[in-house]
């Protein structure tokens, strides 16, 4: 995504904008025709399944100041209603090639209590960073131990066991391009 800005080196008002977005991966050819739209953003360009594949991007400004114009983007607007220069620039997208970096914390050791509620709770917390992607979405396994379906699905887990024994707890941390990252800690249940 980028922010592209078209400026008015003179003093005429313009009236229409036409943006033309040319991509390498078919099907993912757009324009943008708006008598507003001197500034285009928050673009997501890419087709689903492709996250991995490079993609070239043709992007053509066209403006006109004819007042009569329609500018509508089914207007069919005649192209010499346009001005004859447009500003060609090319860009490669793609997506991030690199893997986020993920952290399960320390090992942990805890006691079992007796009685009929013979289960402890474990709080872990994983850190995890991608510079392309801080959100990344994280999945808990409790290695033998418990955790709410929903609390899985998060940065930090409650797991719930109601054995003695020696668990993996296994976190797997995953960025927007479906690149993944793991760790585990050894967590220990003793009497």
């Amino acid at each position: 995504a980028g922010v592209y800005r078209a400026r008015s080196l003179t003093c005429v008002e313009l009236t229409c904008f036409e943006w033309t977005i040319t991509s390498s991966i078919p099907a993912s050819d757009f324009i943008i025709r708006d008598p507003d739209k001197a500034i285009v953003s928050d673009l997501l360009f890419g087709a689903e399944g492709e996250t991995d594949t490079e993609q070239t991007l043709i992007i053509t400004l066209r403006i006109s100041d004819e007042p009569d114009i329609d500018c509508s983007l089914g207007s069919g607007a005649d192209p010499s209603d346009f001005s004859p220069v447009s500003d060609v620039i090319a860009y490669l997208i793609r997506c991030d090639f690199s893997a986020p970096v993920v952290d399960a914390g320390s090992d942990v050791v805890v006691s079992l209590p007796g009685g009929p509620n013979n289960e402890v709770a474990v709080a872990l917390g994983a850190t995890g960073s991608d510079l392309e992607f801080p959100d990344l979405s994280y999945v808990w396994d409790c290695g033998g131990g418990l955790c709410d379906p929903s609390d899985c699905s998060q940065q930090s887990v409650t797991c719930t066991y109601n054995v003695q024994g020696t668990f993996t707890a296994t976190v797997i941390a995953e960025n927007d391009c479906g690149l993944v990252a793991l760790d585990a800690l050894t967590l220990t249940v003793s009497p």
